[in-house]
């Protein structure tokens, strides 16, 4: 089998408590899309968040590292399946990349190979 048909795609969840604020979550709507052409698989519950954190933009670099400490948990598609296919997380800005890092960070603690990252967009703004 081909790496393409290995990898597993993640999408960066949202907190509960604010995907029903806003009804979806951005990152697995682009994710879903994503897989749909590429022919990856999605894991759309490959991690949770548990904490809730503030919104990253008017945060510093080292505020963007504290405000994800322990944001995420292993999610439940990984608890019932062992998986050894890497993953691609996926998320919908990438800025200083906290939160790819913390999410890198659960993942591997769970013997989870992260193959890359990958974002629709890149903040051009400096980050504090």
């Amino acid at each position: 089998r081909s790496q393409k048909q290995k990898l597993i795609v993640v999408p960066i969840p949202m907190h509960p408590t604010k995907k029903r604020q806003r009804g979806y979550n951005q990152a697995e709507l682009i994710a879903q899309s994503f897989c749909e052409f590429t022919g990856y698989k999605q894991a759309p519950l490959g991690l949770e968040r548990v904490r809730a954190t503030q919104p990253q933009f008017s945060l510093s670099v080292q505020e963007r590292a504290q405000n994800l400490a322990d944001a995420f948990i292993i999610g439940k598609h990984f608890l019932r399946h062992h998986s050894t296919s890497p993953v691609l997380i996926l998320d919908d800005i990438y800025t200083s990349g906290a939160t790819v890092k913390s999410a890198t960070q659960t993942l591997r603690k769970h013997g989870i190979t992260v193959y890359g990252s990958v974002a629709i967009a890149t903040s051009t703004a400096s980050v504090k």
